[in-house]
């Protein structure tokens, strides 16, 4: 039977609970305000110029979907180096995780060995 870390289980229990409450649970109301603000700029890019008689919207139309394309475009080139840099937060956040473990489980003995001189004073 494998051993499994105990360090690394706790990491993994708890690693993402911190994030998800913040940035999750928190800002959940808040997206759905920007998708609605973002939806009626939109609405109202194409719906004025026609209201107005010009023929501009198309363009514009074309515009607002060109930036989400290009800002994609530009996360999918930033991935690689993304992956790597959270792969590396994981790896500290592991290293950490083992060592409060390690020091927990030790916590008995660093406190026997700082005992001793009291004890060879006693004999």
């Amino acid at each position: 039977q494998a051993e499994v870390d105990e360090g690394l289980l706790n990491l993994a229990m708890i690693h993402d609970v911190e994030t998800l409450i913040k940035v999750g649970y928190v800002n959940f109301l808040s997206v759905f305000a920007l998708i609605g603000q973002i939806a009626l700029f939109v609405l109202f890019q194409v719906v004025a110029p026609l209201a107005a008689g010009s023929s501009r919207a198309g363009s514009m139309v074309l515009q607002m979907a060109l930036f989400p394309l290009m800002i994609c475009g530009a996360l999918a080139l930033r991935l690689g180096s993304t992956r790597r840099a959270l792969q590396e937060r994981w790896d500290a956040d592991r290293i950490l995780s083992r060592h409060v473990h390690d020091m927990v489980s030790n916590l008995g003995l660093l406190k026997d060995y700082n005992l001793r001189y009291s004890a060879m004073d006693r004999h």
